[in-house]
């Protein structure tokens, strides 16, 4: 059975886990290049998304603990559409690249990538803010509480 210190260090390393990859993204939609590890992924497939599959067969009957899910998935969503925008083969032709349609397309891309990592932050900051609310609930916990919901 879990302790609630090892509980509570759980949701601290995903806490660190999920920020690292929100920093990762954010340096990507910055230009900075990305290595195989940063490529999108689904939400379920990143180090913060197995805990949480993992955790979740038993803690699933918290709110607090099921209102992570959509805003990690939203994230990733968001993730996946700016990779797109950043990596996805544009097909001008070199007349419309010739007129300036490329700088538009590049400006509009811009937007794009700046709307969604928008949306990616929002997304995190709720992430974080439920994953602060669920440790709050398991710090008020005693320690056979905790164990209970893991038994």
């Amino acid at each position: 059975m879990l302790q609630k210190s090892n509980v509570l260090k759980d949701i601290r390393s995903a806490k660190r886990a999920h920020l690292t990859w929100v920093g990762r993204a954010e340096l990507l939609a910055k230009g900075y290049p990305v290595t195989q590890d940063q490529v999108p992924m689904s939400h379920m497939e990143c180090t913060f998304g197995a805990w949480y599959s993992q955790a979740n067969v038993a803690l699933s009957a918290h709110e607090v603990f099921k209102a992570i899910a959509a805003p990690h998935k939203a994230l990733h969503d968001a993730y996946a559409d700016i990779f797109k925008v950043l990596f996805t083969e544009n097909s001008m032709s070199l007349f419309q690249r010739m007129i300036g349609k490329a700088a538009q397309q590049k400006e509009q891309n811009q937007a794009v990538i700046t709307e969604k990592l928008q949306e990616l932050e929002k997304a995190s900051a709720a992430v974080v803010a439920q994953l602060d609310a669920f440790e709050q609930l398991i710090t008020g916990m005693s320690d056979a509480e905790v164990k209970t919901l893991f038994s």
